[in-house]
């Protein structure tokens, strides 16, 4: 009887571990994909709907990750774990030269607040960047000024 019950147990682990697991926004047994600024955008809204500080953070830079991941970590702990599912990825645009993948985020008044991020491409994987984002608003105003 307990030779069964762990055969049992055991292959239960297994199918579940084969049809990936759980609920992940991306898909049953998917990973996170940065070939494309569109698959980045889809891999960071997946990762914040389930709360997934790491996932998350590793769609930005290098160079921002680790604030990022800290960021991630206090906002999750403070909203606790139950995500939000309101999040929508819209589209990616190309702006002066700049990148930027366009998400939307539901509010509180009901009403949809559209937000945007800029991407860069380092070492082959698209990844969002901050320091992206603050060179595109300082162009864009300089645009503005002409």
């Amino acid at each position: 009887m307990t030779t069964q019950r762990f055969t049992f147990v055991f292959v239960l682990l297994l199918t579940v571990a084969a049809c990936g697991g759980g609920n992940s926004p991306l898909g049953a047994g998917s990973s996170p994909d940065y070939s494309t600024p569109e698959a980045t955008m889809r891999s960071l809204i997946a990762a914040k709907i389930s709360h997934d500080a790491e996932a998350a953070a590793e769609c930005w830079v290098a160079s921002e990750r680790e604030a990022k991941l800290e960021s991630y970590r206090t906002t999750y702990s403070v909203t606790g774990s139950s995500g939000n599912p309101g999040l929508k990825f819209e589209r990616v645009e190309n702006k002066l030269g700049y990148t930027l993948g366009v998400y939307s985020v539901p509010s509180t008044a009901g009403r949809v607040n559209q937000k945007s991020l800029a991407l860069v491409n380092e070492n082959g994987q698209w990844k969002c960047s901050e320091a992206q984002w603050q060179k595109f608003w300082k162009a864009l105003l300089q645009e503005e000024k002409r």
